[in-house]
């Protein structure tokens, strides 16, 4: 018996990296899976790729109602759900604080906090029918370590690497960084501001 066997899971951001990742291996461990994403192609070659225990559907994670349907269309075609992994998310603009629009902050925020409330909501009432239920949220190393900025959800007040920096090439290198820079004590920062 495989570790996902008679799981039935929701996976947000599932048309390329860590979402097709989790996709993969959910479907290895025996569950049966809804791709999510705003990427239809994407996510339909997913689907096509993992066989019958896969199936997609488009989704704007900040939409309710796109909430609503993935739901709905899952308990459908494999029962209630008992997994969702909400890993939907974007780095947004990078800018100094007093340069960036409200609008891109907003976005950010609405995709990479918002949605994951908005995806609890929706999946609960069908894991408390089915008896279990595991949630993940997926957050970005950007946001961990103290700071006294705005540099959270993606907000950044300088390049993060240096353009010479072979390290920066490699996959989440970048993520490293910010998050060493984050947690550095600022020259100008004293223990008590924080």
């Amino acid at each position: 018996m495989a570790r996902l066997d008679n799981k039935v899971a929701i996976i947000t951001g599932a048309g390329r990296g860590m979402g097709a990742s989790h996709a993969r291996r959910f479907i290895k461990e025996g569950a049966k899976v809804t791709l999510t994403d705003v990427n239809e192609v994407a996510i339909r070659e997913l689907a096509e790729e993992l066989g019958d225990n896969a199936r997609y559907t488009v989704q704007d994670v900040t939409k309710a109602e796109d909430w609503r349907r993935a739901v709905e269309e899952t308990e459908t075609a494999f029962g209630d759900v008992t997994v969702l992994v909400n890993n939907a998310g974007i780095l947004g603009p990078i800018a100094k604080t007093a340069d960036l629009d409200e609008d891109d902050y907003l976005k950010v925020c609405a995709i990479n906090q918002h949605s994951q409330f908005l995806g609890m909501k929706a999946v609960i009432p069908s894991m408390q029918r089915a008896g279990t239920g595991s949630i993940v949220n997926i957050l970005s190393l950007a946001v961990c370590g103290p700071t006294t900025d705005s540099r959270a959800l993606g907000l950044r007040g300088q390049q993060v690497r240096d353009p010479g920096d072979d390290e920066g090439d490699r996959p989440g290198a970048r993520a490293r960084q910010h998050s060493r820079e984050l947690r550095a004590p600022r020259p100008h920062q004293h223990a008590d501001d924080g």
